[in-house]
């Protein structure tokens, strides 16, 4: 109950604080992000005679996917390694 009221009054701060803060749009480089990307793939698309793009394409998705993991795998490890398991250190 008491961790409860606690929580209940940080988030207001935090939502009271957030609403100090003024609007603001975002640029336009950024809602035109999607746009500029699909242009680029575009314009590759045009070396596939000399470049396989399926098999650039499909290493770059093996390396974003491993990549993913391997973020994943590490943040696992910070966070078991913030509970010590039943007492003592955790050095």
């Amino acid at each position: 109950m008491i961790t409860e009221a606690i929580i209940d009054v940080m988030s207001r701060v935090m939502a009271w604080l957030i609403d100090l803060l003024p609007a603001w749009d975002p640029p336009v480089w950024v809602q035109t992000a999607a746009d500029t990307l699909a242009d680029a793939i575009g314009y590759m698309g045009m070396y596939s005679g000399w470049v396989p793009m399926p098999a650039v394409m499909a290493g770059v998705t093996f390396l974003l996917a491993c990549s993913a993991l391997v973020l994943g795998i590490r943040v696992g490890r910070i966070l078991l390694s913030l509970f010590t398991g039943g007492g003592g250190s955790a050095a």
